[in-house]
């Protein structure tokens, strides 16, 4: 069992906060929390996207710990790590490690996840570091006035060092033409090949279309509601809308990840609807 874990608290207004924990003291960890808090929450309303980052931000925890590094004390009071101590860790960032409610190591991940792991990881370091620079200002600080000369070099240091190339080289490629028409063809309700039971043939047909003409994310469907689509105006839309922390919604796997959006909806595809 992993030493650190990620637990999500659902508040009384909805709003839903992940925090890391460690195991052993059974207490949060103050850094990344602090760090999510006061940095990353003003950034993104979406909890997904917290907890992935604190996910993160506890490779570097796990990395520290098989090092037998103090990260507090490095960053607190010395000048954070070394070079060769992160070519290492941007080394271990490849590992597949399965954070959330626990960190065990399976496959390697790919190239596009390395580079947002390690992404993430510098933009923590250099908020810790940044905040340690700004404790030198406090003459009775360990080292107060020799930190202070030194650690705007190993700031710009850890940033040019925890950089990699953007992802493996994959492009990501769409269906073709072919398999689109041939994917419709066995979705149509009435079809012979198509698998769904009759009752659902209809609601599934709607369900893949929506996701398909509209560009719709699996999470951003399953927040969709009635009041959310327009079939009878003159010129029908359908409305993409935020519900970050919504007590309607318990799954903790729903989320508008981009801006909320209008679209307009073909008078067609408004009528099969209806």
């Amino acid at each position: 069992m992993s030493k650190y874990f990620i637990k999500t608290f659902i508040y009384g207004s909805g709003e839903r906060s992940p925090i890391a924990f460690d195991r052993t003291t059974g207490l949060p960890l103050l850094e990344p929390n602090d760090w999510k808090l006061f940095v990353r929450r003003s950034s993104t309303n979406s909890h997904l996207t917290l907890s992935r980052e604190l996910g993160e931000v506890l490779v570097l925890y796990k990395w520290a710990d098989e090092r037998k590094i103090d990260l507090r004390k490095r960053f607190n009071l010395e000048t954070g790590l070394s070079t060769s101590e992160i070519g290492d860790l941007k080394n271990f960032c490849q590992r597949n490690l399965r954070y959330g409610t626990g960190l065990q190591s399976i496959r390697s991940i790919t190239g596009e996840q390395r580079k947002q792991r390690i992404d993430t990881i510098r933009a923590f370091l250099d908020w810790w570091l940044d905040r340690s620079l700004m404790s030198t200002n406090c003459p009775s600080f360990p080292n107060a006035k020799e930190r202070a000369k030194s650690l705007p070099y190993h700031i710009e240091r850890h940033r040019r060092h925890l950089k990699v190339p953007g992802g493996s080289g994959n492009i990501r490629v769409g269906l073709s033409s072919e398999l689109i028409a041939r994917l419709f063809e066995i979705v149509v309700p009435g079809s012979s090949s198509n698998p769904f039971h009759a009752h659902n043939q209809l609601r599934n047909f709607i369900i893949i279309g929506t996701l398909y003409f509209f560009g719709l994310r699996r999470s951003e469907a399953l927040l969709l509601r009635t009041s959310d689509v327009d079939f009878r105006s003159a010129s029908p839309t359908i409305s993409i809308k935020r519900q970050p922390d919504s007590k309607a919604h318990s799954r903790k796997d729903v989320s508008v990840k981009t801006l909320e959006r209008t679209v307009p909806m073909p008078r067609e595809f408004a009528t099969l609807a209806l």
